[in-house]
């Protein structure tokens, strides 16, 4: 478990090039919290220049057969067909050097229509898995949520959604259905997606994704994208006065670096061939831990937590089979259980974060461990950030904190002007493949002490250390890169050119500079030039402008800054081909707005259920069950097109029955075997001896008759959806 004294450091310091235990040792024994503001005495609740806040959460577990995430099914044939398939048809858009960028945007603009509209057309009812085996079952569903910021004029929602990526079309979709409502635009929406390698994610527009994800269904990009804008839009509508404080610590007990140490062979500036020490140590990681705590101005009730730090939600193992928000959501639940705070975790610098194997901790091995170590986690970094939102608690607080933002679309370098990749084999063209335009959306935004630097990339360590010392407040502090110590000095020079030293004046720099990644879309891996001529791997080729890449994003940060803190406009020279992308996003974005309608008609002809089977009773609890053991409960219910029902479990009060337990969730996971069979299993009983207790389950099948429930306009025009319930007998807690 971490130390409950080992918190906190400056939020600025200078890097050192290693970490020993003397650097470890400091940093865990200094404390800094930083407040947003110097005003006492709180505004008017109702003046205009006070910041208010609203937070919501909408619950998207998506369907049980989905496949879950990245590593939690195994592939069917068809994803290997589609695989050869998708390779020919791109033989002719290749993008050697030499391709005009714009012929190479318009084909794969057109390819990628095409394989959108041969999905919608193969979408059949209770398949929700194409190219990967199907899921079994849910746990912690996935969770769409979104905090809304306003101030004066200003207003900002921040959004997570718990996918595996965040697409730009994604986000334009989402900003369409909201704006309405709640004036905010896609500008003005910072949309994060938590990387969950466990959650289904059958909403890339983009194909190459489908081989790692499973192919696009029109259904989950309707369901997502309209749970992601109802958690706007409620967001909205809870806005309260509110008080900002925030603070930054360090927290190294779960991660490790997973680049790793190696050797390569190289030849020197004078022609020798040595062996030179490249890749990392493993504890080489943004162990930053931030945090922004919001409480309600007339009650002091917490109104919101966000806390951010990097690191993979890839806790689970290959073939795990279910549905799960993995440890963030956990994490967060288990933090609202305790401080009665909603909560939100924002990525950090995950590019090359992952959870530990032993490496720094022998006894955490975490990643792609299992449910049960994944729990251990949880509880660490659980511990961790209720300890960091108890002591912010305590920092000076601000209700006008500083509310400002500056977004900018930026192209690839010049000479390296359209995304490619050769991790395949051939080249083949990145744009509309693995992420949707070839400009990327960077955000800054200042709110209070804090200053959040979104990408869409995975960002790597080292280029999160470059970007905060170029923002922060001190001077001639920019970071390089990591430097072995034995290295040799033509090699420690290479590295002190990954970056620019262009920096923004202390006097405007921020306190507490924050980056984040995986932020309005996706565009792969951000590693160093370094790391990208010494270490061939895909991280590598996903880095999308070549190997200046890390520097082109820090110092585009730089200039945004710089603006946002009164310095001159950061103008970006848009190269002739922009139109031509944006035509195609658009095209795209038509497309999938349209699917609406489509959806609506897919609904429509879902089959019934036969209403004598649903709710019968398969199989039973045993009368009496052992404390800590699993206890199951089967039934038929409706088929899995409709949402996954939702079980309890309950204890005998007198005459009253209590729920204890409920799911899905990490108490109670929910299978489903087709056609129409459930189970529930409470994961661990739990109760004093001779407890009785029951499993109680509510569920929704498709009817016959029109009007029997209240019509949805998307899922259930009609009304035909028709709740069932179904009772098991009652069992005692046996100690």
């Amino acid at each position: 478990m971490p130390n409950p004294n080992a918190t906190l450091r400056s939020p600025n310091p200078v890097r050192p090039m290693t970490r020993g235990p003397a650097t470890i040792l400091c940093a865990c024994v200094v404390l800094l919290l930083i407040g947003c503001g110097d005003d006492d005495a709180f505004p008017p609740a109702d003046s205009n220049d006070a910041l208010r806040v609203g937070f919501a959460a909408v619950s998207a577990p998506w369907k049980v057969g989905a496949k879950p995430g990245q590593v939690g099914t195994d592939a069917l044939p068809d994803r290997d067909r589609l695989l050869l398939r998708a390779l020919s048809q791109l033989l002719p858009i290749l993008s050697p050097p030499v391709l005009d960028p714009v012929a190479h945007i318009e084909g794969a603009t057109e390819w990628v229509l095409g394989m959108l509209a041969e999905r919608v057309a193969a979408t059949v009812p209770g398949r929700y898995a194409t190219l990967f085996e199907p899921g079994q079952g849910i746990e912690e569903p996935a969770v769409m949520k979104a905090l809304v910021l306003q101030r004066g004029e200003t207003k900002i929602a921040i959004v997570r959604a718990d996918l595996y990526l965040g697409h730009e079309q994604i986000h334009r979709r989402v900003a369409a259905l909201v704006a309405a409502e709640t004036g905010i635009d896609r500008d003005h929406i910072f949309f994060v997606a938590t990387h969950n390698h466990s959650g289904p994610h059958a909403v890339s527009p983009s194909p190459g994704v489908w081989i790692l994800a499973d192919a696009f269904d029109p259904r989950h990009f309707v369901y997502v994208t309209r749970a992601i804008a109802r958690a706007v839009i409620a967001a909205n509508r809870n806005l309260r006065p509110a008080v900002l404080r925030s603070s930054v610590r360090e927290f190294r007990e779960v991660q490790h670096n997973i680049i790793g140490p190696s050797v390569v062979q190289m030849t020197s500036p004078d022609g020798v061939s040595e062996a030179i020490p490249v890749g990392y140590p493993r504890d080489h990681f943004d162990a930053d831990l931030a945090a922004l705590r919001f409480d309600a101005v007339d009650t002091g009730e917490p109104l919101a937590f966000v806390f951010v730090f990097g690191m993979h939600p890839e806790s689970l193992p290959g073939g795990h089979a279910i549905s799960s928000g993995e440890w963030p959501t956990h994490v967060e639940n288990k933090l609202r259980e305790r401080t009665g705070a909603p909560s939100m975790w924002l990525p950090g610098a995950l590019g090359d974060s992952e959870p530990d194997r032993g490496f720094n901790h022998p006894d955490h091995h975490f990643m792609r461990g299992s449910f049960e170590s994944m729990e251990v986690m949880s509880e660490i970094i659980a511990d961790a950030a209720e300890r960091a939102f108890e002591s912010t608690g305590t920092a000076p607080g601000a209700t006008t904190p500083r509310l400002e933002q500056r977004v900018a679309d930026i192209p690839g370098i010049d000479g390296f002007p359209v995304p490619t990749s050769a991790y395949l084999g051939p080249r083949f063209p990145m744009v509309r493949i693995l992420h949707d335009s070839a400009t990327v959306r960077l955000q800054a935004i200042r709110i209070g002490d804090v200053l959040l630097l979104g990408s869409p990339g995975e960002v790597t360590t080292d280029l999160s250390f470059n970007i905060k010392s170029r923002v922060d407040r001190e001077a001639g502090n920019v970071y390089q890169g990591y430097e072995w110590p034995d290295a040799p000095d033509w090699v420690k020079a290479q590295v002190r050119e990954n970056f620019t030293t262009d920096e923004v004046a202390p006097d405007k720099g921020a306190p507490i500079p924050v980056v984040i990644s995986h932020a309005n879309g996706y565009m792969g891996y951000i590693v160093t030039a370094w790391e990208y001529v010494t270490r061939p791997h895909y991280r590598q080729e996903m880095t999308a402008f070549g190997a200046g890449t890390a520097d082109h994003v820090a110092s585009a940060f730089v200039g945004m800054v710089r603006e946002l803190e009164g310095g001159p406009p950061f103008a970006v020279e848009l190269p002739d081909w922009h139109d031509v992308d944006l035509e195609g996003i658009d095209q795209i974005q038509t497309f999938l707005a349209d699917l609406d309608e489509q959806v609506v008609e897919m609904s429509r002809a879902l089959p019934a259920s036969d209403p004598l089977r649903v709710g019968s009773v398969l199989a039973e609890p045993a009368s009496e069950v052992r404390a800590d053991s699993r206890v199951a409960f089967s039934w038929i219910g409706g088929t899995n097109d409709m949402d996954p029902p939702r079980v309890a479990i309950e204890r005998r009060d007198g005459v009253a029955w209590n729920v204890v337990a409920s799911g899905p969730s990490r108490d109670v996971v929910i299978y489903f075997q087709p056609p129409d069979q459930w189970t529930g299993e409470w994961q661990r009983a739990a109760g004093e001896s001779g407890a009785s207790m029951r499993i109680r389950v509510a569920g929704t099948y498709r009817g016959t008759v029109p009007d029997a429930s209240v019509p949805d306009p998307i899922w259930d025009p009609e009304g035909k959806n028709t709740d069932y319930d179904a009772v098991s007998r009652e069992f005692e807690i046996e100690n």
